[in-house]
């Protein structure tokens, strides 16, 4: 751990994340996403600072709509 950083258990990775305990545990199971966590014995804990980062890595910023150009095509 460095500089404080706060380990989490599956209730808190949950708050920070919105994902359902649930979700969390079947992403680290199956290794899904590439969420980071820490292993400790059968304990499964989150760094928060990974877990901010591991978020931020997945952010997508989405430009205004623009509109088309031309004809519409007809409906059916």
């Amino acid at each position: 751990m460095t500089g404080g950083d706060e380990v989490l258990k599956y209730a808190g990775a949950s708050e920070l994340t919105k994902f359902a305990p649930q979700t969390l545990r079947k992403f680290v199971s199956q290794r899904r996403h590439g969420i980071p966590f820490i292993k400790i014995g059968r304990s499964v804990r989150f760094k928060r600072s990974q877990l901010v980062k591991w978020m931020d890595d997945r952010s997508v910023n989405v430009a205004p709509a623009t509109p088309t150009r031309g004809r519409r095509r007809a409906r059916r």
